[in-house]
């Protein structure tokens, strides 16, 4: 990609904190022009967020007809039934910050056969999204997780 190389962008970047209009209009539209020019996109130049890429590996493995929505689907285990609609809520500022995280405790939960250990692991996860307990550490742990229900 011609136009995108690393320093000459990141000053371009720079610019756009400028005081003067002018000066951020035109990185601003330089910017543009070398994406464009480069044949490339925002998606291909911005880094995901933390979870997405176990999220396109768990849309690539699922069936895209099932529904991942919070009430579509029940967890069952030997003593209990419950749904996620009868979980606590996720207060909005933790479904915002984690809602890729979220998105993959979800899907994973709506399979049939997931053993009851990996539910309530992934329950417990899901509790300290909403207790705001949820660490790095969590984060690496649901993504390999992922990764590991998706090879077998």
């Amino acid at each position: 990609m011609p136009y995108l190389d690393r320093a000459s962008f990141i000053d371009l970047l720079k610019r756009l904190g400028t005081e003067t209009d002018a000066d951020v209009l035109a990185a601003a539209r330089e910017i543009h022009r070398r994406v464009e020019a480069a044949g490339a996109n925002w998606d291909v130049l911005l880094a995901r967020p933390p979870g997405a890429a176990a999220m396109a590996r768990l849309e690539e493995y699922d069936d895209p007809d099932a529904e991942t929505d919070v009430g579509a689907f029940e967890i069952r285990d030997r003593h209990h039934d419950h749904s996620l609609a009868d979980l606590e809520p996720v207060p909005p500022r933790q479904a915002q910050l984690f809602a890729d995280e979220l998105k993959v405790i979800e899907a994973l939960l709506a399979r049939p056969a997931l053993a009851i250990e990996t539910r309530r692991e992934l329950l417990d996860l899901r509790s300290d999204i909403v207790t705001n307990e949820f660490a790095d550490m969590d984060r690496r742990y649901l993504r390999d997780l992922a990764a590991r229900l998706n090879a077998s």
